[in-house]
């Protein structure tokens, strides 16, 4: 992955969630526009964004933040990784704040005469976090339409036909359930699922939907690489805030978020389609990231929710489904 054009790429260093980098899209459109553009994230970011006509290249390292005497027991990967790219004819490295100074350092190690860019991000400011990034960017000096950033994922035709093929048996108005985060998916958790709502009411809300002729049926487990593509097939996204409801979103599928702890204000899914959220009820929330979410052992904001409010907020969203 070397630029092919005969100018040097920019490379934009992004460690976040899965949410955060589909948040990220309209930065990488605008980036790319006056020059080859790419991208350093977590590996997952290959799948999830091949194909996309604002990237150039993409680079994958899975743990950007490890020791140099750990990356060496493991055989060095970061290390082979950054004399890659230090080999390569940067013409900057853009690099959000918001990242640890240990990377910062594993990046000045291998630069070379590359500009570092520090793009400065102002939680203080509010907003949406889509437009807090687009923000740091203008900061620093880079052009970006004005307006709110929506954030945007292309899928091929011949993956969405693909997507629709393997859809089919299901009927033809399917909608996606993605019931979990990764405040979920841990082994060995002292809180309970402060993002989700329990089994029995995504059961009852979905029963409802294809009881009464709504929906004909749903899918719950796709690979992250195929999740754009199946996505902009289905009907309809209900979900919890997490990566994929962004990913639905970005492709124009219509998008259900139920929020907890979480802000909508801040994180809540934008895109090219109808969005809409329901939100918990706690005199508590949003706490995310403060010292009552840590604490908080009871779910009290989305205990609440039932079968008929979430089945109730889809049908608000999509009225004709």
């Amino acid at each position: 992955m070397t630029p092919t054009d005969g100018q040097p790429a920019r490379l934009l260093v992004f460690f976040a969630r899965v949410g955060d980098l589909v948040m990220l899209t309209p930065c990488l459109r605008a980036l790319a526009a006056d020059a080859p553009l790419h991208l350093l994230a977590r590996p997952w970011a290959a799948p999830l964004l091949a194909g996309q006509p604002f990237l150039a290249g993409i680079h994958g390292c899975a743990k950007p933040n490890v020791p140099r005497w750990r990356d060496w027991l493991a055989g060095s990967p970061r290390a082979r990784l950054g004399a890659a790219l230090g080999a390569m004819p940067w013409r900057e490295v853009l690099v959000f704040n918001a990242e640890r100074t240990s990377v910062k350092g594993w990046i000045d190690g291998w630069r070379g005469p590359a500009p570092l860019v520090e793009l400065p991000i102002d939680h203080a400011a509010g907003g949406h976090m889509a437009d807090r990034l687009a923000d740091a960017l203008r900061r620093a000096g880079y052009a970006l339409p004005d307006g709110p950033a929506t954030p945007r994922l292309e899928v091929p035709a011949a993956a969405l036909a693909e997507a629709r093929a393997r859809l089919a048996p299901l009927g033809r108005r399917v909608l996606a359930l993605q019931a979990g985060s990764s405040l979920t998916d841990r082994w060995f958790r002292r809180q309970p699922n402060l993002k989700g709502l329990a089994p029995a009411v995504w059961a009852g809300a979905l029963a409802r939907l294809i009881t009464a002729g709504h929906a004909d049926g749903a899918v719950l487990r796709v690979p992250l690489g195929a999740l754009p593509a199946t996505l902009a097939a289905c009907a309809g996204c209900l979900s919890v805030d997490t990566g994929p409801a962004h990913i639905a979103a970005a492709v124009g599928c219509p998008t259900l978020t139920v929020f907890g702890p979480s802000s909508a204000e801040i994180y809540g899914p934008r895109g090219p389609g109808p969005t809409r959220h329901l939100e918990g009820a706690a005199a508590c929330r949003p706490c995310l990231g403060t010292r009552a979410f840590k604490r908080c052992r009871a779910n009290v904001c989305l205990a609440g929710v039932t079968a008929e409010a979430l089945a109730e907020a889809w049908l608000a969203l999509s009225p004709s489904a």
